[in-house]
């Protein structure tokens, strides 16, 4: 709901007075002011009354502090002349003229340091003391902080500059046409008859030396040529300029300001370190200043991060969600600003006393008044666009722009959007607008095509809008559809020649995605929401995102499950939808070795689906459940099946994944002859399709033959290949993978010291990806590595730590076999006493699973390769661990 404009001083004074019964006449006898004088506010020729005219006027009127304050406005309106440079800076933008003393108490603080704002006041500074670039205009988003610093740039000036500085604000002013009389006034210039105001202005500054600071003049564009008269007529006159949108006229240097430094709240840094970023400082700063025992504490400092990142940086919104510090803990201000609907992060950002209203401008008060200002200024078209795309999440393309805010179907039509209708030229040029008052901004994507998005304030209050218009609802689905018909379009090209660009738009999308999902669940379009997740698989299994992807495609099934009685049951839900959603979860619940669920979901996908092509896919999926198990016997006959399928159809794209699964099982099982034409093949037909994450999969089981047949430098250069393209692509997965194999094939060539740092990069990406598994196996080879260094301490803590992340995911003979590989290591460097008390306890592990010592029916199989370990090692160590130490204990003394 629009608030109401404040009258007019002439419309304010004229109301005022006949609502307490007096003539202009009466009014002027009882407060000592001129007829004309009164005659001249109330026509609107006198704008800028002098103070002490106001107060007697409002003193005959016996104006109550309410009435008192509908004058307020005017004591704003016109120029603020700067004269003494001592306290310009000090002065806020009030509009008043200041005499030749600063004035007494606090109504013109001295503003607090400024912060992160060095370089740009440097830049600044450098720029108004050239001669070349006489008008400086800083522009920026609403609350970047363009007037704090340029009152930071005056307040620091060399003597040469700072002779004679006038500050003069404009936001007050309604009009391009005033600003000749606004500047006059604040330069005391007076009117000339026969003489433009204009004319006046340059005739009277031809010679004088000014820096002429103009506050706020987005919204007087069309005055700017009298900027360009007052460039080219004075010579000695610089111009400093704040603007959400650049004057554009010649002889104009931009500097555009940045939202303030912060760290990425993803990463885990010092809490030092931290705190040095200048939007902490700030937001450490004010909490300070409204509860001075704030305490710094490091979940404290974690909070404030993702604090400024939600509010992107801007120096207003961060000051004002500080300024509740006496009032909400970090964590709970966070919970505040996480609101999807941005209500609760837009009324965190307002200030809360009537003292703390008045610290600021009518714009300052809250960052809806400052996105506000921004947004009336904008055309009808522009204003439509600007509160639609408040639908999105992180950035987005001209295409999404188009396709999802563009002309209205009619369920939203209104008299605005009939008549300006969106076509492609008149998106675009919208967008430049919404760019050029600085309400979004834009960047390059990954294909170096533009891409754009807003401050998250400035989006929250883009979705208040269209809350208020009652568009929210059919712009989300129009929204979730686009971007499931987007993601089902970009997986048909994930194996082809476009798959490094599709993988690209993915990881583009992937905020837009995480909302498209959020809303279908949240208003079961499972239909929709199984579509999309269903064509996720790819993208989640590659880039590291199996477990989100899980709880995403998992709860959707969970829904579509629930009973129609529930309200989410799966009415509408169409078996193609189903059976993809059903083949996505096998295959991450695969990855993230739950085998039980996978083969839970794989049996539902089979059951599913009556076409061949997907029930050959379904075979290779459980394919991979029997061979994750141990059994492979089962895991051949299933790839068997699933290729013959795939290769009567003619399915060349399912045939490879075929041929990749049943080489990588020969290889595994030594049979090394029936392997290489099946890799061999599956590499030829890759490259002809242009699948190259195929074709470095190929060449991962191409390197590990290579390297058992003993042909270990071959297999160096297949397996860096196979790296160099999952780098390129970007896929973390393949990446840790191949780091993996070259760390094997390193340890192959007793290149030991190679091996830890390529085991390492491996761990690395399996951390950061939260894949269990994978970092518990590539502990398993640091384990070993260290031991091979002679570094046993090492090597039993990555051992333990393999086996702790085993036995948190239930994972119990994984877990036994990093216990297994530590006793063998510690046996073979003559730590007997370790080797046996880990044997012990492996032993006792196994007891206790079956049911006691010798009992049949083990709930506990170990791999062959760690049961033949096992085995060899109870030859050795017979005893308990115990009993191993008193006899090393024993011989010890019998030796002294």
């Amino acid at each position: 709901m629009a608030h109401p404009e404040p009258p007019t001083l002439a419309l304010a004074l004229q109301q005022l007075r006949t609502a307490h019964g007096l003539t202009q006449e009466e009014l002027a006898e009882h407060s000592g002011v001129s007829i004309r004088t009164i005659s001249d506010i109330e026509r609107g020729i006198s704008r800028y009354p002098r103070r002490d005219t106001l107060r007697l006027l409002s003193a005959a009127l016996e104006l109550t502090a309410d009435e008192e304050a509908l004058l307020r406005p005017a004591r704003f309106t016109g120029g603020a002349h700067v004269t003494s440079l001592a306290h310009a800076a000090a002065a806020p933008m009030t509009g008043e003229p200041m005499t030749g003393e600063p004035p007494a108490g606090d109504e013109f603080a001295v503003p607090p340091p400024l912060i992160g704002r060095a370089s740009e006041l440097k830049a600044v500074r450098a720029a108004l003391a050239e001669d070349h670039d006489r008008m400086v205009t800083l522009t920026g988003p609403a609350g970047i902080g363009k007037t704090r610093l340029a009152l930071e740039v005056i307040g620091s000036l060399p003597p040469a500059l700072a002779a004679d500085v006038a500050v003069v604000d404009l936001a007050p002013v309604a009009h391009a046409a005033y600003v000749p009389s606004a500047l006059a006034h604040a330069l005391g210039v007076r009117e000339r008859a026969g003489q433009s105001l204009s004319e006046t202005l340059c005739a009277e500054l031809t010679d004088r030396r000014l820096l002429l600071v103009l506050d706020t003049f987005e919204h007087l564009l069309e005055a700017r040529s009298l900027l360009s008269q007052l460039l080219e007529r004075c010579p000695h006159a610089r111009l400093l300029v704040t603007s959400r949108h650049p004057v554009e006229i010649a002889g104009e240097r931009v500097v555009a300001l940045p939202p303030l430094a912060m760290p990425d709240p993803r990463r885990a840094i010092s809490a030092d370190l931290a705190l040095s970023a200048p939007a902490l400082t700030l937001f450490v700063e004010r909490a300070r200043s409204a509860q001075p025992g704030f305490a710094v504490t490091p979940a404290a400092v974690r909070a404030i991060t993702r604090i400024c990142a939600r509010l992107g940086g801007i120096p207003l919104a961060i000051e004002l969600a500080a300024a509740w510090s006496d009032r909400l803990a970090p964590r709970e201000m966070l919970l505040q600003l996480s609101s999807a609907s941005g209500r609760g992060l837009l009324s965190l950002l307002t200030r809360r006393t009537e003292a703390g209203a008045q610290a600021g401008s009518a714009r300052q008060r809250s960052m809806r008044d400052a996105v506000s200002w921004s947004y009336h200024l904008l055309d009808g078209r522009a204003q439509v666009l600007f509160r639609r795309l408040g639908v999105f999440a992180g950035s987005w393309s001209v295409e999404a722009a188009e396709a999802i805010c563009g002309p209205t179907p009619p369920a939203l039509s209104n008299s605005l959007d009939q008549n300006n209708q969106s076509d492609e030229d008149a998106s675009l040029v919208a967008l430049t607008q919404l760019v050029d008052h600085s309400l979004m901004f834009a960047a390059p994507s990954s294909d170096d095509s533009a891409r754009f998005s807003m401050h998250t304030v400035i989006a929250a209050h883009a979705r208040t809008l269209l809350d208020e218009r009652k568009e929210s609802a059919s712009l989300a689905q129009r929204h979730a559809a686009y971007f499931t018909d987007l993601v089902e379009r970009l997986e048909q090209e994930l194996t082809g020649a476009q798959q490094r660009q599709s993988l690209m738009r993915l990881a583009d999308e992937y905020d837009n995605i995480r909302a498209a999902l959020r809303w279908t669940r949240e208003h079961h379009d499972l239909d929709l929401g199984l579509r999309l997740a269903g064509a996720l698989w790819w993208f989640w299994e590659t880039r590291g995102y199996g477990i989100e992807g899980r709880e995403w495609v998992e709860g959707m099934l969970a829904l579509a499950d629930a009973p129609a009685s529930t309200g989410s049951g799966g009415s509408g839900v169409r078996d193609e939808s189903l059976a993809r959603a059903l083949y996505c979860a096998t295959i991450l619940a695969a990855g993230r070795h739950d085998y039980a669920r996978a083969e839970q979901f794989g049996r539902a996908f089979l059951a599913k689906t009556d076409q061949p092509a997907k029930q050959a896919r379904a075979l290779l999926t459980l394919g991979n459940v029997a061979k994750f198990r141990g059994d492979q016997a089962q895991a051949g006959q299933l790839y068997s099946d699933g290729l013959a399928i795939l290769r009567d159809l003619g399915d060349t794209r399912g045939a490879l994944v075929a041929l990749n699964n049943l080489s990588a099982l020969l290889i595994e099982c030594g049979d090394l002859d029936r392997a290489l034409p099946l890799i061999e093949e599956s590499l030829r037909l890759k490259r002809q399709v242009g699948d190259r994450r195929g074709v470095a999969v190929s060449l991962i089981n191409l390197g590990e033959l290579q390297r058992l047949r003993g042909g270990l430098t071959a297999a160096r250069h297949t397996l860096e290949e196979s790296l160099q393209i999952f780098e390129d692509l970007e896929d973390r997965q393949g990446t840790a993978v191949a780091q993996s194999s070259l760390g094997e094939l390193a340890s192959a060539q007793q290149d030991f010291a190679q091996a830890m740092e390529r085991f390492t990069a491996s761990l690395d990406l399996y951390q950061r990806m939260e894949d269990v598994a994978g970092e518990a196996q590539t502990l398993q080879h640091l384990g070993r590595t260290a031991a091979r260094l002679g570094d046993m301490p090492q090597a039993e803590a990555y051992l333990r730590a393999s086996a702790d992340r085993c036995e948190a995911q239930n994972q119990i003979p994984q877990a036994l076999e990093s216990l297994v590989i530590l006793a063998s290591v510690a046996w073979e460097s003559g730590q007997r006493s370790l080797a046996g008390q880990t044997l012990s306890a492996v032993r006792e592990r196994l007891n206790r699973t079956r049911g006691g010592s010798g009992g049949s029916g083990s709930q506990v199989a170990l791999p062959p390769a760690s049961q033949a370990d096992y085995t060899r090692l109870l030859s050795y160590i017979p005893q308990p661990a115990i009993d191993v130490r008193r006899a090393e204990e024993a011989a010890e003394q019998e030796g002294a």
